[in-house]
């Protein structure tokens, strides 16, 4: 699929402007600019379209964040699962966020995450993060290659 044919299948909602927003595909919600993709992609191809547009896969690196994404995601995404910034692929065991100019040890697992395990992939390892909405955001880790929407920050 190519970037511009995904590029409008892109949903989004807006709660108040912000001028960093306007114009860039992403919509200004509760202090954040983001954008929510209704396309599947696999992490990678995800984190590059996040890229393209200028922002990058969303990084829930403290509990504000956190806090301050939850509504949002949960009021229009809470039926899926979306692809965050979070990944061990470079090496095992050693989660960290993407784009994230200082360290962060901050990650809100689900119980029994991460375990390196995808159930829908059972041979394959689970080195990317994503989130489920109704389960209150708690990350748990996917096989990189499964296709899920995303949501993308700037």
């Amino acid at each position: 699929m190519s970037a511009s044919s995904m590029h409008s299948k892109v949903r989004t909602f807006v709660k108040q402007p912000s001028n960093e927003c306007v114009g860039r595909d992403f919509v200004y919600y509760d202090g954040l600019c983001v954008m929510a993709s209704t396309v599947k992609l696999n992490w990678y191809e995800a984190r590059a379209y996040c890229e393209n547009l200028d922002g990058h896969l969303l990084v829930l690196d403290s509990q504000q964040k956190l806090n301050d994404t939850k509504e949002f995601l949960q009021t229009y995404y809470q039926y899926f699962e979306l692809y965050v910034g979070a990944s061990d692929g470079s090496t095992e065991d050693e989660w960290k966020w993407v784009s994230v100019t200082t360290a962060s040890d901050f990650f809100y697992w689900r119980k029994g995450q991460p375990n390196n395990e995808d159930t829908q992939y059972p041979n394959k390892t689970a080195n990317c993060g994503a989130v489920y909405p109704n389960y209150d955001l708690e990350l748990q880790d996917e096989y990189c290659y499964h296709e899920k929407r995303f949501i993308c920050e700037m």
